[in-house]
C-alpha cells in the first residue's frame, strides 16, 4: 500500500474507501495500533518515524531511490519501486540517478525533503479521516527524527560511541571532502575502518590529499575522546561499514551475462547482496573503486 493509493481515494471523492483502506494497513502494518482511539493518528505518526528512520537509512548507505512520488513510497515505512536506482560511486550530494529527472527532483540530497512533502501530501489524503492541523503537528519532528537516526547510524560507520556537539559538523566536512575529492563512499568508509593513525591509503583515494589529512587530524582528536580500542572500534566499524555494494555497473555485467543463459554473475551478486559486510577475499574485484568509464550510470523507469 503506497501513499497515492490514500490519494487516489481522496482525490476521487471515495472518502468511504480511505477509513477501510487505513484499518486494512493497520491490520498488516501496525497491527499494535488495532483497537486503539485515534488509532489513524498514530498510524500517521508513526508513519512519520518510520520514513525518517528510512530516509537515514539510505543516506548513510549511499542510496538513491531515483523516483520518490507519492506513489512510490511505502505506508509501512518500506523502500519500494526503486526503478533508476543507484548506490553513489564517488560521493556526490547532488547526484541524479534518474536521466529524466531533469531538475534534480529526486537526486540524493533531496531525498529527505522530497520525504517530507511526501508526508504532508499524504496527510492531505487522509484528512477526511484525521484531523489535518493534529497531522502537521507531527510531521513537525521529522527533520529531529532524521537527523537523530542519521547521526546514530553515522557515529557506528565512524567509530563514535559517544556523542560530541561538533560531530555533525565534523561529518558535514567529511563529505564536503569526499565529494571535492572524488573519492568512493562504500571504498572510503571500509577503508576507514581500518585506520590506526596512517593516512597515506586514505589520502591517495582523494584528489585533494591536503584536505582529506586536515580531516583525518580532526578525526584523529576525535578519536581520542572516544578513548576506544584500536581493536574493537575497528571491528564495529567493519559490522557497520559494508564492504560491497551492488553498483549498477555490476547489475547490468550479470544481466549480459543472464541473456547468455549464463547466471554465475547473478549468484555471485546475490551471494554479496546476502553477506554484503565479509569479505569474500575471492570477490575482492567488486570492492573496488568503479571503474570511471561506468561511474554515475543514469537509468529511466523502462531500464
Amino acid at each position: 500500500v503506497r501513499f497515492g493509493t490514500f490519494e487516489y481515494f481522496y482525490y476521487a471523492d471515495m472518502h468511504d474507501k480511505l477509513e477501510a483502506l487505513a484499518e486494512y494497513v493497520i491490520d498488516e502494518s501496525y497491527p499494535h495500533l488495532k483497537g486503539k482511539d485515534d488509532a489513524y493518528f498514530l498510524m500517521f505518526e508513526a508513519l512519520v518515524e518510520k520514513t525518517a528512520i528510512l530516509l537515514a537509512q539510505w543516506q548513510s548507505v549511499g542510496f538513491n531511490h531515483g523516483v520518490m512520488n507519492t506513489d512510490n513510497m511505502s505506508i509501512a515505512g518500506l523502500t519500494i519501486d526503486y526503478g533508476p536506482y543507484a548506490f553513489l560511486d564517488d560521493y556526490d550530494f547532488e547526484f541524479i540517478c534518474n536521466h529524466t529527472d531533469v531538475e534534480g527532483r529526486y537526486s540524493f540530497g533531496s531525498q529527505p525533503p522530497v520525504a517530507y512533502w511526501n508526508l504532508t501530501m499524504l496527510a492531505r489524503a487522509l484528512s477526511p479521516i484525521v484531523n489535518f492541523k493534529r497531522m502537521e503537528v507531527a510531521l513537525e519532528p521529522f527533520g529531529d527524527l532524521f537527523t537523530q537516526a542519521y547521526m546514530t547510524i553515522m557515529r557506528k560507520k565512524l567509530g563514535w560511541q559517544r556523542e560530541m556537539e561538533n560531530d555533525l559538523d565534523l561529518i558535514k566536512r567529511l563529505l564536503s571532502v569526499m565529494m571535492q575529492g572524488q573519492v568512493d563512499y562504500t571504498v572510503f568508509f571500509r577503508m576507514l575502518s581500518r585506520y590506526n593513525g596512517d593516512k597515506t591509503p586514505l589520502r591517495d583515494i582523494c584528489i585533494d590529499r591536503e584536505r582529506m589529512s586536515e580531516w583525518l587530524e580532526a578525526y584523529d582528536e576525535r578519536l581520542l575522546k572516544e578513548e576506544s580500542l584500536f581493536e574493537l572500534r575497528s571491528a564495529q566499524m567493519l559490522r557497520s561499514n559494508p564492504k560491497y555494494i551492488l553498483k549498477n555497473y555490476m547489475l547490468q555485467e550479470a544481466i549480459d551475462k543472464a541473456e547468455m543463459n549464463d547466471y554465475s554473475g547473478v549468484e555471485v551478486l546475490f551471494t554479496l547482496a546476502q553477506r554484503p559486510y565479509d569479505e569474500h577475499p575471492e570477490f575482492e574485484h567488486y570492492a573496488h573503486p568503479t571503474p570511471h568509464e561506468h561511474k554515475n550510470l543514469k537509468l529511466s523507469c523502462s531500464s
